[in-house]
């Protein structure tokens, strides 16, 4: 998960994260948030790291001969 957060200038990071991670420990990883970077870079950055993973990749006709299956169940 990706959380876009702000350092203010005492230092403290302000972020607003899901009620779920209330009271839990966390790991951050920072990295500066250039000015000229959008979301779109992120975006790119998550598919980016989501196309290294090993998943099976199915063709647009292979998902929908699996739905129509499911549905003719």
């Amino acid at each position: 998960m990706m959380i876009e957060a702000v350092v203010d200038e005492q230092g403290v990071l302000i972020a607003h994260l899901p009620p779920y991670l209330k009271g839990k420990k966390i790991l951050l990883s920072v990295r500066p948030l250039l000015e000229t970077e959008s979301n779109v870079i992120t975006i790119l950055d998550v598919f980016t790291e989501a196309d290294k993973l090993d998943i099976p990749r199915y063709t647009q006709t292979e998902i929908l001969e699996s739905l129509q299956m499911i549905k003719g169940q």
